[in-house]
C-alpha cells in the first residue's frame, strides 16, 4: 500500500472521529450513524456512499479514499472550526465590554467586525 493511500486513510479516520466523537455510551455506532446521516445530507458528492463506507472510514480499513471524500471531511472541519473561532470571537468581546467599553472600545468593534467578516464569508461559501 502507498504511504498516500495510507496516510487519506489515517486523515478520514481522524477527521470522522473528530468531527462525530463517540458519545457517553462509549459505542461508535451512533458515532458512525450521525456522521453517514449528516455528511450525506449536506454534502451532494456523499450522496451515494453507504453506511458500510463510514465504518470503514471510522475503522481505518478502506482500502482506498476518494478525493472528494476527503474533500468533504475536510470541509466540514473547516465550517466547523470557523463556527468556534466566531463564537470566540464574539466571547471575547463580550468579555472586554464587560470589563470597560470605553477602554476596549476599539477593540471590542475590531473583534465584531472580524467576526462578522467571517460568517459573511462563510455564508458565501454555502451558496
Amino acid at each position: 500500500m502507498s504511504t498516500a493511500v495510507q496516510d487519506n486513510k489515517i486523515e478520514a479516520q481522524n477527521l470522522i472521529r473528530e468531527l462525530f466523537p463517540v458519545q457517553k455510551d462509549g459505542k461508535a455506532k451512533a458515532s458512525i450513524n450521525a456522521a453517514f446521516k449528516h455528511m450525506t445530507k449536506h454534502y451532494e458528492a456523499l450522496e451515494e456512499c453507504t453506511h458500510r463506507r463510514f465504518r470503514s472510514f471510522w475503522d481505518g480499513d478502506a482500502r482506498r479514499i476518494d478525493s472528494f471524500e476527503l474533500d468533504a471531511l475536510r470541509r466540514e472541519k473547516a465550517l466547523r472550526d470557523e463556527a468556534e473561532t466566531i463564537e470566540e470571537l464574539r466571547r471575547t468581546a463580550a468579555f472586554l465590554e464587560g470589563i470597560d467599553p470605553k477602554v476596549y472600545g476599539q477593540a471590542i468593534e475590531d473583534l465584531v467586525y472580524v467576526a462578522h467578516g467571517i460568517s459573511l464569508r462563510g455564508e458565501n461559501l454555502e451558496e
